[in-house]
């Protein structure tokens, strides 16, 4: 680099604040011109233009009156008919009906012909908290017996506490029966059953 181009860019360096505050202040003072001179200018509301075609109908003066439709009669009140001949008069309309319809039945076989009966039956354990509390009563239950004798479903029909329920299925499941029998084969078959609560029996 030659001596001449050395000076010219430390002569450039030394002017670059001056410059750099000049460009600040011109710029500062066309802002200002322009916010002068500049007209304020406002928003206005938009409001868009719709052309809609008017048609002016004529309506004629003359209306014509809707007539109300006309009530329906009111049912007469019945009345206590004073002769035979008045009481034939006032009949109602006949009608296809000759009598009562019957009603198609269906045969439906026992369930057995003999029942279940029996064979080995155990005591429930009394539950401790009905013990203890001096409850008594009875459960009703309905077994369903299979073929063999063998108790498959138990149902709490009816009960005196509900404390009583539990122990009563429980002892129901262990139970064995003779099967009901149904001619001379051995057939399920349901059978109620009622298990006695009591706290003066062992148990």
């Amino acid at each position: 680099m030659s001596e001449e181009q050395m000076d010219l860019s430390k002569d450039l360096k030394g002017k670059a604040p001056y410059y750099l505050k000049l460009s600040f202040l011109i710029a500062i003072i066309v802002f200002i011109i322009a916010f002068v001179v500049v007209p304020k200018m406002s928003p206005k509301a938009y409001k868009p233009e719709v052309n809609v075609a008017i048609n002016a109908v004529e309506i004629s003066t003359q209306v014509q009156q809707l007539k109300e439709a006309p009530l329906p009669p009111k049912p007469k009140l019945p009345l206590e008919a004073k002769t035979d001949e008045e009481v034939e008069e006032e009949t109602i309309d006949k009608t296809d009906f000759t009598g009562l319809e019957r009603i198609p039945t269906t045969t439906v076989l026992p369930e057995y012909d003999v029942p279940p009966e029996p064979k080995y039956i155990f005591k429930p354990t009394y539950p401790k908290l009905a013990r203890k509390a001096k409850i008594e009563g009875t459960v009703y239950l309905k077994l369903l017996i299979d073929s063999t004798g063998k108790v498959i479903k138990v149902k709490v029909v009816k009960s005196s506490n509900a404390l009583l329920d539990e122990a009563a299925v429980q002892a129901a499941w262990k139970w064995q029966f003779y099967p009901a029998m149904r001619g001379n084969q051995p057939v399920r078959a349901h059978v109620g059953f009622p298990v006695q609560f009591s706290l003066k029996s062992k148990g």
